[in-house]
């Protein structure tokens, strides 16, 4: 059922592998094809600024919504000459938005450095109008009352959690990590393909992507199945005006994966 079915996965190489492992398994062909890129702020100050306020200790909690931020982090805190975002935690706590942000700081060594620093709140996998980071929001405000948060995040993050913690009384600071931006045009047999309607599926991990996939590609064909990472990712695709045929019941790549297999299975 699954056998040759042509997925269409945006990204990288390296951010997509688990989706590419999960597919080639399943007996699927994977087009891994960019249509973002993330790329620094445009103004580094602000940045290192807050970096060097954490190393300091004057945060008692970072939070962390998407493992671009975690990566833009460590990259920057290695181009300021520390060995890493474990190095400049400075004794603050971490807390996490999903578990693909998690795995990412634990892949840097962040709980085995910092114990501390462990990612103590990651919001349930389960897909509700609280997750993400509007998840994260009452459980940071009890834990980090007293105490300041540093929020990383993207420049198109929505203001969820800065807002959520200000109306709690946490006093949070929130700086622009990374910047998501057009990738070059893809290939012209992608386009070719993805409007005759040759490309069976196509995973949507984030708002930036699904956005940036229909300004490259257009909305998909009917024969053309649209699975989305979690209920921020599917709320923005339906706000698109585009149809959302499955949702991954966690908010993991793999899991992504098995539901769009279990939709071709059993398409009810």
């Amino acid at each position: 059922m699954t056998a040759g079915r042509r997925v269409l996965v945006p990204g990288t190489a390296g951010s997509s592998v688990h989706a590419v492992d999960a597919l080639v398994a399943a007996g699927a062909v994977p087009l891994v094809v960019p249509f973002v890129s993330v790329v620094p702020p445009e103004q580094l100050g602000p940045l290192d600024a807050a970096l060097a306020a954490l190393e300091a200790g004057r945060f008692g909690w970072l939070a962390v919504t998407s493992a671009a931020g975690v990566r833009a982090l460590d990259e920057r805190a290695r181009a300021l000459g520390r060995t890493g975002l474990a190095a400049v935690l400075g004794g603050s706590r971490v807390a996490a938005v999903g578990s693909a942000t998690a795995a990412a700081l634990e892949a840097l060594g962040v709980p085995a450095l910092v114990p501390d620093s462990v990612p103590a709140l990651v919001p349930g996998p389960a897909p509700s109008p609280g997750s993400g980071a509007a998840g994260l929001v009452g459980p940071l405000a009890r834990a980090a009352r007293g105490s300041r948060v540093l929020f990383a995040r993207g420049d198109l993050a929505a203001p969820v959690l800065t807002d959520g913690l200000h109306a709690a009384g946490v006093e949070v600071e929130d700086v622009i990590v990374y910047r998501t931006v057009p990738a070059a045009p893809p290939p012209a047999d992608l386009v070719r393909d993805w409007s005759a309607g040759r490309i069976d599926a196509v995973l949507l991990t984030s708002p930036s992507t699904a956005r940036a996939v229909l300004d490259a590609l257009g909305p998909p064909p009917a024969a053309t199945l649209v699975a989305c990472l979690g209920p921020t990712t599917a709320a923005a695709v339906r706000a698109l005006g585009l149809r959302v045929d499955v949702l991954s019941p966690t908010p993991t790549l793999p899991a992504l994966v098995r539901a769009l297999v279990d939709h071709w299975k059993d398409p009810t």
